[in-house]
């Protein structure tokens, strides 16, 4: 049976060489040689597996052994879950909340807001951490089948590559967009292989870009890849499959509150200060956390990224200037261009994050499994090509060590924080996080408790300042801090450590001081009840 790609094998005189008897259609490359379109489906089922056990052992193994899945939740993970458990209340962003991204994250996340009120909020995100690492097993797995026309050893290092690199692993242990984006991203790239499945590409590529605007980026270059390859038409038929996608999960959203979610969707993003680390501490980011970015003079990180973007655009180079017309070009020149469009936009964007090397992994794990692929094949010698896979396959055992130095929550929250809050209607906490770990974030959505979900976008949606700033900046948002107020006048209780009482305004401080009694100390949460409560 055949899987609808091509195999490579390594023959007795040491040159991979595509297998034949059961092709049945020839694809060809820029390299000029004829591909097969078939492989043994026992073979791909086996080589696929491997990797997706083994991006799922790192990204849930890994988290369950540190104790990451039912606690020490990061911030913006908890804003997310704590946005889809006000989604299921009846309340929804942009209308109701301030969310500065696109609404599908939110509903992709609503299974696990109302398992949440069947189990605890704390269990019910460690079970959407679970499925989410899942998922990124899954693009593992799909990096994998897309290489299997170059072999198995290609598949396997393209696929292994994905499964234990941190620029991947970073955002697949947390509930980040990252995952949901690839998965599109990888299905994409799978179904514009048939002119049929542009439809199919431009459905899930819109649905992406209704999760995180960054999805723009390979929407554009698999839309003209479909131009290219396959013509008007086609291209046509991807729009509107785009066009579905985005509009079945915004339009219902927009028609509630369509100036407000311009305002905190595009006018925030677009708004947003340059901050966050320089072009060679991005370039640090993805290699692996193998050693600090310090160790480094910031133009050493600077020279691996211009020569890492050059490898990157290798294919296309090779076939501009080949003379290859796009309608020919293979689908390898593709993945460099879609590589090369979101490194550019990773390079340009303003604010930057470790896990956002995630949205490049698929499109850089693809074109290594083809590098090697080429690599190998263009050595005679079969001593050497055994070398060379042994390098690679030690390179992964490397990367799969190093990538649990980058799986890490939140803060760690007081053992007993869960009794510090019970049994009170509407605790005040400034972590979202804590409110989810403490498993009453659920109840105080349905209470109807005051309550920022993303309490720094509607900060800096007052005072635009960089990351760096915002402690500082934070006390002199009056709009945000009266906001506070309100929310501390209707709470009973309020935990706030030191560091975020930084963050009040010596007003705010006055009226928390005026209407509650400190009563004793949780952790690192000072506990303030209600005077008289």
């Amino acid at each position: 049976m055949s899987v609808g790609v091509a195999v490579y094998r390594e023959t007795s005189d040491g040159v991979d060489r595509q297998v034949s008897g059961t092709a049945d259609r020839q694809i060809s490359n820029t390299a000029g040689h004829q591909i097969s379109d078939t492989v043994d489906r026992r073979i791909a089922i086996v080589v696929v597996a491997s990797v997706v056990v083994l991006a799922a052992t790192i990204r849930v193994g890994f988290a369950w052994a540190k104790g990451l899945l039912g606690s020490s939740f990061g911030f913006d993970e908890s804003v997310y879950f704590l946005g889809a458990q006000h989604v299921v209340a009846g309340e929804f962003p942009y209308r109701d909340f301030v969310f500065v991204h696109p609404p599908g994250m939110l509903l992709a996340l609503t299974p696990f807001a109302w398992l949440a009120e069947l189990t605890t909020d704390s269990a019910a995100m460690a079970v959407a951490k679970v499925v989410f690492g899942l998922l990124g097993a899954a693009c593992a797995g799909l990096v994998a089948w897309l290489l299997l026309r170059f072999g198995v050893v290609a598949a396997l290092f393209g696929g292994g590559l994905y499964a234990v690199w941190s620029a991947a692993v970073w955002g697949e242990t947390m509930l980040m967009m990252g995952p949901l984006l690839n998965v599109a991203m990888l299905v994409a790239l799978l179904s514009v292989r048939r002119p049929g499945g542009a439809p199919v590409a431009g459905v899930v590529l819109g649905l992406a870009l209704t999760v995180k605007l960054w999805a723009i980026v390979p929407l554009v270059v698999v839309g003209l890849w479909v131009l290219a390859r396959h013509g008007w038409r086609y291209l046509v038929r991807f729009t509107g499959g785009a066009g579905v996608g985005v509009l079945v999960i915004v339009l219902p959203f927009f028609l509630m509150a369509p100036g407000r979610m311009i305002a905190d969707v595009i006018g925030f993003q677009s708004g947003r200060p340059r901050s966050g680390p320089g072009l060679g501490e991005r370039v640090f980011f993805f290699t692996g956390s193998l050693i600090g970015h310090g160790r480094l003079p910031n133009v050493v990180w600077l020279i691996v990224g211009a020569m890492a973007v050059v490898l990157v655009a290798a294919p296309v180079i090779v076939a501009v200037r080949g003379r290859v017309v796009p309608s020919r070009w293979d689908e390898t020149v593709w993945w460099s261009v879609l590589a090369s469009g979101v490194l550019a936009a990773l390079a340009w964007a303003p604010s930057f994050y470790g896990h956002y090397t995630g949205f490049a992994a698929p499109a850089l794990c693809l074109l290594a499994g083809y590098g090697l692929f080429v690599l190998r094949r263009n050595l005679s010698r079969v001593r050497v090509r055994q070398v060379v896979t042994g390098v690679a396959a030690l390179g992964l055992a490397v990367l799969a060590l190093a990538a649990g130095r980058v799986i890490a929550g939140g803060h760690v929250q007081p053992p007993d924080l869960a009794g510090a809050a019970a049994g009170h209607d509407c605790v005040w906490m400034h972590d979202p996080g804590a409110l989810i770990e403490a498993d009453v974030s659920g109840d105080q959505v349905e209470r109807g408790c005051p309550m920022f979900v993303d309490r720094y976008a509607v900060a800096m949606g007052e005072v635009s300042v960089s990351d760096a700033e915002q402690t500082a900046a934070l006390p002199g948002a009056t709009g945000y801090q009266r906001a506070i107020v309100e929310q501390f006048r209707g709470s009973d209780v309020v935990l706030v450590s030191e560091i975020q009482l930084a963050e009040l305004a010596p007003d705010t401080v006055a009226v928390l001081g005026a209407e509650f009694t400190r009563a004793d100390d949780v952790g690192r949460y000072q506990r303030w009840v209600r005077t008289g409560g």
